[in-house]
């Protein structure tokens, strides 16, 4: 019984991390530094998102949201912080080969 509990709470806090933690790729629409939120293009529309002040920002080589480029490729990562969906790391590719 004690054993069927413990796998039962398992598979429950497995599920909780999944709706929580989120996975998505896109294209960036527009960023706005200012009011720190990203618009991502995906295969399901256009989405806004507030980034969190703690965020782990990568871009190419650094770090700053005012480099990343209408268009680019992005990975966002969120959690739902204060009952709002919120981007707590964004990497975004550096310069292919070709760009100057």
């Amino acid at each position: 019984m004690f054993r069927k509990l413990v796998c039962a709470l398992f598979g429950f806090m497995v599920c909780v991390g999944i709706v929580v933690a989120a996975e998505i790729k896109g294209k960036v629409k527009s960023v706005d530094a200012e009011k720190n939120t990203i618009t991502v293009t995906t295969k399901d529309g256009d989405k806004t998102f507030p980034i969190a002040a703690d965020a782990k920002i990568t871009v190419g080589k650094g770090s700053n949201l005012k480099d990343l480029k209408e268009g680019a490729g992005v990975m966002l990562r969120t959690e739902v912080k204060d009952g709002k969906e919120v981007v707590v790391e964004l990497k975004a590719g550096g310069k292919k080969k070709d760009d100057k």
